[in-house]
């Protein structure tokens, strides 16, 4: 009789035991998946001002506001072509003046963004195409490298938006073998340009107020 208390004793201790072991286990899950959510909430609140990201390995967060989408018809053009002085104008007007560095955080630290950046190394490419072209290339050793640099940049900036829209297949082994032409949907670019005019402004003013 006092054998089968025992075991009743020790199996009532040992459900007691593992009920607790569950229950703090229960709660430990839930204070690290507040504390996720706390991260995520501060990180997707990120404003022009809030420099430091939340979230390890991310960059913060240019708010420009809302961006609508515009239709481009996406056709060849007299413009932006390899070789010529209208050319290099069209291209190097792509890119702000500063080479479109942004100002972002309470210190107003230097950022590119992304669409300047690709920008810039398309023109990197022409000019390194060009040079190439006439042999002289290799007497450019900085061109060169930014080339490389600008070919593999470009391919993982690609990679990353996977954009799926199907174009038709017109001749699988001629010159065009792809017709890309017509309407595509995309983010209006003049609102970043107007935001980067923005952005030089403030930081202009911020430069003058904390001057020694």
């Amino acid at each position: 009789m006092k054998a089968e208390e025992d075991k009743r004793t020790k199996a009532s201790k040992c459900f007691k035991d593992t009920r607790y072991w569950a229950l703090y286990f229960a709660m430990a899950i839930i204070v690290a998946s507040a504390y996720a959510i706390s991260s995520l909430a501060t990180y997707s609140s990120s404003t022009n001002y809030q420099l430091k990201p939340t979230i390890p390995g991310t960059s913060p967060v240019w708010d420009v506001g809302f961006i609508p989408n515009i239709y481009l018809n996406v056709e060849n053009t007299v413009h932006y072509q390899l070789n010529s002085s209208a050319a290099q104008v069209e291209w190097a007007a792509l890119v702000p003046p500063n080479g479109g560095i942004v100002y972002v955080g309470r210190n107003r630290e230097p950022f590119l963004p992304s669409v300047f950046h690709q920008l810039r190394c398309l023109d990197i490419l022409r000019q390194a195409y060009v040079l190439d072209a006439h042999n002289t290339l290799p007497k450019h050793a900085r061109l060169a490298a930014q080339s490389r640099h600008c070919l593999n940049y470009l391919r993982q900036m690609i990679m990353c938006r996977a954009n799926l829209r199907l174009e038709p297949v017109v001749d699988p082994f001629g010159v065009h073998a792809v017709n890309p032409w017509g309407k595509l949907t995309c983010s209006d670019w003049r609102v970043v340009y107007k935001a980067f005019s923005k952005n030089e402004v403030d930081y202009t003013e911020w430069s003058e107020s904390h001057s020694p």
